[in-house]
Formats: C-alpha cells, structure tokens, sequence
C-alpha cells in the first residue's frame, strides 16, 4: 500500500531539532500562547511577506469561523465556496452561523470557477470562500474583483496548499484574511491540530486574539463572545521547526 501522507517520516526527518524544540517548551513551563507562539506568528507573517499579521489558533476550522466572526458574519448570512473541498471548509462557515451556498469547480485547476460564483450570488450573500486545493491556487484576481463588484468580503482557505504562488505572490495574501490548518498531513503540519489565521490589519489580527480566547481584552475582561481556540506551544515550537526547513 502506497500511503497518501506519512508524518511520521516527517517528524523522523526532524527528529533531532523537533525534539530539541519539544524539550524546551517542557522545560519552559509555559504551554499555551507563550514565546513559541508568539514567535511562529512573526515567523509565518514574515514568510508571506510584508506587512502582514498571523494569529495561531487551534485548528484550521476555527481559523475560517474566527474569519467571518470577525467581519460580523453570522446567522442568516451566505457564503460562497466551492463544492469540491474538505468537509472542514463547510463546518467552519456553519460553525460561524453562516450558510455555504456550493459554486462549480474549474475542471482542470479543481478550484472554484469564478463564472458560477457570479451564478450563485443572492440577496443573502455576504462572502466570497476560495478554496486553494491540492497546492492549485484559485483565480484571485478574478474573484477579488467579483467580491468588489458585488461588495462581498473574500477570505481565502489555504490549508491545502501553503507556500503555492500566483505569479511570485503567495496564496493567503490576495485577500484581507485568511485560514491555514496545520494538522499533521497539510504541507506545513504539526504532530496535532493547529490552525493560524493570515490578516493585512494589526486591528483585525488583534480583534481575532481576543475572539480566540473568550472575546478577552488585556484585562482578561470578556468584552465580546468569543472562542477557546488557542495554539499550544508545543505545536507552535514544532511548526517552526518545520517552516524553517524544507522538506525534501
């Protein structure tokens, strides 16, 4: 049997720096959103580019529901996305109490085709969910500028194909947010669940932080509803490891 991922030769293939990692955050004392988390948002922000902000969350489908929570999407709202993708996609838009409303796929990229984007749109529809999938990037441009014809936010989801390239600019940097999943079988994956969050403002990544952690502001006051979605530091330490590394 030929497997279709394999990440424990993966973690062998770091073994010595991720055990070197895992070993300093037990010595550390500090498990959840500490210097190692800290550390992977600048490092994945900076490897995106310039400019840019990421927030480390638990998991991939949280990444996509704080994404639209953050915009004030919820009950009753549509969100456009394609109908071939992980079923984690659409828990993500009904975990934020948004609807997802399935365009058609392109047949050669299998990303979602702008043309039946415009199809779908209703009186309902709020947004606009790209999926990159299989390392394929979706036509950005395209649907960036039906987002902006037809006033709709685009959040794109990354998680299958991190690191993929539209003419030299990286996937999760077209639109003002997106979602990556760093489960253990995506191309930048941890030895468990982790999620991390991309934004082009410091206020949105900052509204995220707190939406991520019971709506808490500095104060530990819960000033909006908020999620328990947190990256822990042991992934955090492990994915930087990785994120420096190539693969080979």
């Amino acid at each position: 049997m030929i497997p279709f991922s394999d990440p424990f030769a993966s973690y062998k293939y770091h073994k010595s720096e991720i055990d070197f990692a895992v070993q300093r955050v037990l010595d550390s004392g500090w498990y959840v959103l500490g210097k190692e988390v800290n550390a992977f948002e600048e490092e994945f922000a900076s490897f995106h580019g310039e400019n840019l902000h990421a927030v480390g969350v638990a998991n991939g489908t949280d990444a996509i529901a704080l994404c639209l929570r953050s915009l004030g999407l919820g009950l009753g709202d549509e969100v456009i996305t394609p109908s071939h993708t992980a079923v984690a996609t659409v828990a993500g838009i009904e975990q934020a109490g948004c609807s997802p409303v399935f365009a058609d796929i392109d047949p050669v990229s299998r990303c979602i085709d702008p043309r039946s984007i415009e199809e779908r749109i209703g009186p309902k529809t709020r947004a606009i969910m790209p999926v990159h999938i299989y390392g394929q990037p979706a036509e950005m441009h395209k649907i960036l500028e039906i987002g902006k014809a037809h006033q709709l936010e685009v959040i794109e989801d990354c998680s299958q194909a991190h690191g993929a390239e539209i003419d030299g600019q990286k996937v999760g940097t077209f639109a003002n947010l997106s979602a990556f999943s760093c489960y253990p079988t995506k191309n930048l994956g941890g030895t468990g669940d982790g999620g991390v969050i991309l934004c082009r403002s410091k206020d949105f990544a900052n509204k995220i932080k707190s939406l991520r952690q019971y709506g808490w502001n500095e104060h530990r006051e819960s000033t909006i509803t908020g999620f328990n979605s947190r990256l822990d530091e042991m992934q955090a330490a492990i994915l930087r490891v990785k994120a420096k590394t190539p693969e080979r």
